[in-house]
């Protein structure tokens, strides 16, 4: 029984470290976390990005021009700031954010899609 409790005591920390900002330890209500939020999407560096980036939404309607042309012709400097650009041999994380655009480059290297997440 303790042989259990002691492999089942890093589990949980582990769990309880993977736990999501916004919880209760957070200290503050999620109205002032989602006006923060907004502050810091507006405050960031848009290198040139449509206004609809700055309001906290994706610019991919403004990006759709790139879709069939070749990935490597891909100007990230023009691209809004946080942009993705991801190859299929690409890692990434799976968190849906709506202010972030990313660029899916398929096999043959031709932009495949421009989508928000």
């Amino acid at each position: 029984m303790r042989l259990r409790l002691l492999y089942l005591a890093p589990l949980a920390l582990i769990l309880a470290a993977c736990q999501s900002s916004g919880g209760l330890g957070s200290g503050g209500s999620s109205a002032s976390s989602a006006s923060g939020a907004s502050a810091a999407a507006s405050s960031s560096s848009t290198r040139g990005a449509p206004a609809s980036s700055i309001s906290g939404e994706c610019a991919a309607a403004d990006f759709q021009n790139l879709v069939g042309t070749s990935g490597d012709a891909v100007d990230r400097n023009r691209l809004p700031a946080g942009t993705r650009v991801l190859r299929p041999t690409t890692p990434m994380s799976t968190d849906y954010r709506t202010e972030r655009m990313n660029v899916y480059i398929d096999e043959s290297g031709q932009v495949e899609k421009v989508v928000c997440g």
